[in-house]
């Protein structure tokens, strides 16, 4: 059996040892080379990091959009003691009210000299023309000129001082946009002489008076051909001289239609005939007799709220 030797076993294992050292650094090295150049070809970029915090509810993402409040400590003072810069003032408010009172009295101290000195100047050139009048004008007639305008002046300021004008208000009437405008009382069957019971729709002036609304007026009857005029005395137990006119036409007395036209005929007649009283003539006085039975039967209704117009006579 051979024997080996020991020295060469020992060569061949530092030799293996070195060739293995060597294979495995270089295949580590090539290895790292390789993927070196295939991340090379990559473009590197940055790493993402998710910071965005989630929110279980859309509630809590409302609540986190609002703007956080600013609270402001309240103050110990009230605010009529601390001025504009935060000072305490206890006469803060009287302060204000001085100052705003010689603002005003230094504004009106201001104009009041402005308007002085408008006058100042206006006065200059009146006097400058009324030199230059004076100086076109003869000598001899200055003072008389210059008397004669001052009596007229005087005059003048006299009159306008003592006049006191007054409101001239028409017998019957009221002011020329208000008309004196009445409603009958409910319905009334009327004839001659009869009273018609009226009121007043809105307040009027009425002699220089006013009456007011729903005052109730008092008209006595008589007849014409279509029209029941109607004569008041006595407003409020005041004397007056008012007519009735038509709200429509303006005419004098309320219109009627021609039902009775004929009846008031023969009351017109019968009133002529009234003024005839002849003794011992028996056909005059029966004539007489039938015309009053005629005109004494005449009625007109006048219905409710039915209004027209009251005025002077004309």
């Amino acid at each position: 059996m051979m024997r080996l030797d020991k020295k060469r076993v020992v060569f061949y294992l530092g030799l293996a040892t070195v060739l293995l050292f060597i294979g495995g650094y270089y295949y580590s090295n090539v290895k790292n080379e390789g993927k070196e150049m295939s991340n090379s070809t990559e473009v590197l970029t940055p790493k993402l990091v998710d910071e965005q915090k989630q929110y279980e509810s859309k509630l809590e993402a409302i609540e986190e959009l609002k703007e956080p409040r600013i609270k402001n400590v309240p103050s110990l003072y009230p605010e009529h003691m601390v001025d504009e810069k935060g000072y305490i003032n206890p006469d803060y408010i009287q302060y204000e009210k001085h100052r705003l009172i010689d603002s005003i009295y230094n504004q009106s101290l201001f104009q009041s000299e402005r308007k002085i000195a408008t006058d100042t100047n206006s006065s200059i050139l009146l006097r400058k023309n009324n030199d230059t009048m004076i100086q076109n004008t003869p000598s001899n007639n200055n003072s008389k000129d210059i008397n004669v305008a001052g009596q007229e002046l005087g005059l003048e300021h006299q009159l306008f001082f003592s006049s006191n004008p007054r409101i001239l208000v028409e017998k019957g009437l009221s002011n020329d946009t208000e008309k004196i405008i009445v409603r009958v009382d409910g319905n009334q069957k009327i004839r001659k002489n009869y009273r018609l019971k009226m009121r007043l729709v809105k307040d009027a002036i009425i002699d220089g008076e006013i009456v007011e609304k729903n005052t109730p007026i008092y008209g006595f009857i008589s007849f014409k051909p279509n029209r029941v005029i109607v004569d008041i005395n006595k407003i409020n137990h005041r004397s007056v001289e008012l007519k009735a006119y038509d709200f429509q036409d303006g005419s004098e007395g309320i219109y009627v239609e021609n039902q009775i036209k004929e009846e008031v005929t023969n009351e017109i007649i019968g009133d002529m005939v009234d003024d005839f009283n002849i003794a011992g003539v028996p056909p005059v006085n029966s004539l007489k007799k039938v015309f009053q039975r005629n005109h004494r039967a005449i009625k007109v209704l006048v219905l409710d709220n039915y209004q027209f117009l009251l005025g002077p006579s004309r």
